[in-house]
């Protein structure tokens, strides 16, 4: 998505195997929001994206004249989404009035796994951090989570071993649009003895 006022909206899909090709080899992101702002990301599962960032919105044309002015990079929210297998997970050009809550990452990958570009120098940090000192994700999770995509059926499962986030509203999706589950999936949620839950799913929400 590339230099919009917005606001736009991108929910409920799987995005799986992203990398660049044996030609080309420039930055591939999964969900790449350039020199844009009020982008909404929610209820997406992204997995094996092993060398972009899963999540980038920046300002690859922070000079570009859109309508009279710049565009800020802000008002950007990242709520109740799923990565698995993502070591670059979110990126944001700036902090300042943009959202990240209610996701759930894989525990693995987590050191530098996120960043944020501004103020100079970047700064690339791991979940604890990215809750500490940013206030991101302070309701999100870390959890064991398998994930597998049959490329025949197109049938994606999970398997999550851990506390799951209480998610995030999303008035974009209609009222308050407060789902109680991140991702694009119903899970079959079993609480353990431990006071952790073993989740699991293979169909799309209705």
């Amino acid at each position: 998505m590339e230099v919009s006022h917005g606001p736009n909206m991108i929910d409920h899909n799987v995005f799986s195997d992203i990398r660049p090709d044996k030609t080309h080899r420039e930055i591939v992101y999964a969900l790449n929001v350039d020199t844009g702002e009020k982008c909404t990301a929610a209820y997406n599962l992204f997995m094996d994206i092993p060398e972009g960032f899963a999540v980038a919105m920046h300002l690859g044309q922070a000079g570009r004249d859109v309508s009279g002015r710049t565009m800020l990079g802000r008002k950007h929210k990242v709520l109740n989404n799923i990565f698995v297998r993502c070591p670059q997970r979110v990126l944001f050009e700036r902090t300042e009035n943009n959202v990240c809550e209610g996701n759930l990452y894989d525990k693995n990958n987590d050191a530098m796994s996120f960043r944020v570009e501004y103020p100079s120098p970047k700064s690339i940090v791991n979940f604890e951090a990215w809750q500490e000192f940013f206030g991101y994700d302070l309701k999100g999770r870390q959890a064991s989570i398998q994930a597998t995509l049959d490329p025949k059926s197109l049938a994606v499962s999970l398997d999550i071993k851990g506390s799951l986030p209480e998610c995030a509203p999303v008035p974009e999706l209609g009222g308050t649009g407060s789902g109680t589950q991140p991702g694009p999936f119903e899970l079959d949620v079993e609480q353990g003895p431990d006071g952790t839950s073993r989740a699991h799913s293979i169909s799309p929400k209705k």
